[in-house]
């Protein structure tokens, strides 16, 4: 007899889907997704800057973010909800994290430019509306406060190595860029 808690439990619980049972139309290119906390809603960030939001019931396209013209003018590249799955953060290549407002999705609620593209953003705690954002190519990480009017901080970058042990690399002939 084998222990089936040391077996694989994709194995022998088979608690995941066997068969394809629903696919999304959606004639944009999609670059990022992501469900609502509660898994009823799946936003899309697609590579022409628009946010499309799809009702997971139904699997068909409810809400489309910002104007005519799109949340971003670029590719958005992440996406984070709410904890309460009203406001939603996006971040595009166009340098902006914007926040929008489910109930009134014409125009950001607000919105702050990184200075480059943005790579990600994360919601650190969406009742404080703060939240981390990266640019492209940048060592340095930012700290967005959507509350009041949109703030901005960078955060110190430590790599958590001493001088000590770079040192001790380069004496072993490793190359270290920072």
């Amino acid at each position: 007899m084998t222990n089936l808690l040391l077996q694989d439990p994709f194995a022998v619980l088979k608690e995941y889907p066997e068969k394809l049972t629903h696919t999304l139309e959606n004639p944009l290119h999609t670059e990022c997704l992501q469900f609502s906390p509660r898994g009823d809603y799946l936003a899309l960030g697609c590579s022409n800057g628009g946010v499309v939001i799809y009702d997971m019931d139904t699997n068909r396209p409810i809400l489309a973010l910002g104007s005519k013209l799109g949340a971003h003018i670029r590719s958005v590249q992440a996406i984070s909800w709410s904890q309460c799955g009203r406001y939603l953060l996006t971040a595009s290549r166009d340098w902006y994290v914007k926040l929008w407002d489910l109930e009134n999705h014409a125009e950001p609620l607000r919105e702050i430019s990184l200075g480059a593209p943005v790579w990600n953003c994360q919601w650190i705690d969406s009742s404080k509306g703060l939240c981390v954002a990266t640019a492209l190519e940048e060592e340095t990480s930012f700290l967005i406060n959507f509350k009041g009017g949109p703030k901005m901080q960078a955060l110190p970058y430590d790599n958590g190595r001493s001088e000590n042990d770079m040192d001790a690399d380069r004496n072993r002939g490793f190359i270290i860029t920072s």
